[in-house]
């Protein structure tokens, strides 16, 4: 397929004045590296599609952000994504206070 070929810059500029082939050939050439980034980061498939669709929302939404001169649109999306799960880790609670725990119960023992 031609389009799949095209660079990510023309393809972009493409998207950005609405032409849905551009961006869909976009979200084919990049989806599967950032999902599998972001579920490699998160350790949740549900997190890793959430980041991964506001990445190219990011992308649809406001391309300007998107500077050639400082770098390919593949690290740039990367970058997004980086931003992404890192919010995405700061909702998820990393440590639980002993308080909360035996308040409760975790901390028994089954039996």
């Amino acid at each position: 397929m031609k389009i799949l070929d095209e660079k990510s810059d023309a393809l972009l500029k493409r998207a950005a004045r609405g032409d849905e082939q551009a961006f869909l050939a976009l979200y084919q050439k990049h989806q599967s590296a950032l999902y599998r980034y972001a579920l490699r980061m998160t350790g949740s498939p549900w997190a890793a599609e959430e980041v991964v669709q506001e990445v190219f929302l990011v992308l649809i939404r406001e391309p300007q952000k998107y500077q050639a001169e400082r770098g390919e649109l593949g690290a740039f999306l990367f970058g997004v994504a980086r931003n992404r799960v890192m919010k995405q880790l700061e909702k998820i609670p990393r440590e639980m206070s002993l308080d909360l725990m035996e308040a409760s119960g975790e901390n028994q023992r089954i039996r």
